[in-house]
């Protein structure tokens, strides 16, 4: 209360303080969150990824990498950034060297597996196919963006062409 009391101590005589009261919202996760199963789905629109087929594809460091972006994605669902399913590793404290190697070497394997996809340096995106955000705000957000990345990369290999 001292802190508060010295605070309008301060105040000049053209300053006021100005108090708002707002009910919580809160919004509960639930303790999972939704993968592919490789079967078409309403909420989708089209056909998810089997995870589990995916995950039989992965070597042991895309595994860990692949892990430790599903951790990422768990982390932003609750601190709800944006969109969920973009990932900035360098920023997050479970980031290693171990982490950075495997994203490094196995890169164009995940890419061509359908798992991630780069949105530019540093920063990745898992499919929403695969990991699929809990709110509806961001389902919408991330299969926009996937789409625009699909888009990117077909359109760039036309104009190589």
């Amino acid at each position: 209360m001292d802190g508060f009391n010295s605070v309008i101590e301060s105040l000049n005589k053209d300053q006021e303080v100005v108090i708002t009261v707002k009910d919580k919202v809160r919004v509960i996760y639930p303790p999972y969150m939704l993968t592919g199963n490789g079967k078409y789905s309403r909420r989708l629109g089209m056909c998810s990824m089997d995870i589990i087929g995916v995950c039989e594809e992965l070597n042991r460091s895309e595994y860990a990498v692949f892990r430790f972006f599903r951790d990422c994605i768990v982390e932003q669902t609750i601190l709800k950034e944006g969109n969920p399913n973009v990932v900035k590793p360098a920023s997050w404290v479970s980031y290693t060297a171990y982490i950075s190697k495997g994203i490094e070497k196995n890169y164009k394997h995940m890419e061509y597996l359908g798992v991630l996809k780069r949105v530019h340096r540093g920063k990745y995106m898992v499919n929403p196919y695969l990991i699929i955000p809990n709110s509806t705000k961001g389902l919408k957000l991330a299969t926009e963006a996937w789409s625009e990345l699909d888009g990117m990369i077909v359109s760039r290999k036309v104009e190589d062409v």
